[in-house]
């Protein structure tokens, strides 16, 4: 598992703690093959370009390396959420690294964002 990311207790399941733990993940599992750096730079782009269609995203912000997610996304609706949830896992591409974010995600994590709609593979 992935250090840095704390676990989320079933009584701590909040859009604001899944969604820093969802994009924490993201930027670890990207670090992993290329830089902490183009992982910030990929995931800050996507940011940008899906701000428009996905308002949700003016409560997530990065700032020297870290995630910092608003308390006001706690008021999100769900559907909302797991919308954007489903583009940025769609986005990122290949089966593979839908495995690794899995694999690298709490699995507190994982059954909430499965509940939003986010549908992961088991195994490629």
């Amino acid at each position: 598992m992935i250090r840095g990311w704390r676990k989320i207790s079933k009584m701590s399941i909040t859009n604001k703690n899944v969604t820093a733990n969802f994009f924490s993940v993201i930027i670890d599992v990207l670090s992993k093959n290329t830089s902490k750096n183009y992982s910030l730079l990929v995931i800050t782009n996507m940011k940008k370009t899906l701000s428009g269609e996905h308002r949700v995203l003016e409560y997530v912000d990065f700032q020297n390396g870290k995630v910092r997610i608003g308390d006001k996304i706690n008021g999100v609706q769900n559907k909302k959420l797991g919308g954007l949830f489903i583009k940025i896992i769609d986005l990122l591409g290949p089966n593979l690294l839908k495995v690794m974010i899995k694999d690298e995600l709490d699995p507190e994590t994982v059954k909430y964002l499965e509940k939003l709609g986010v549908r992961f593979l088991n195994e490629i």
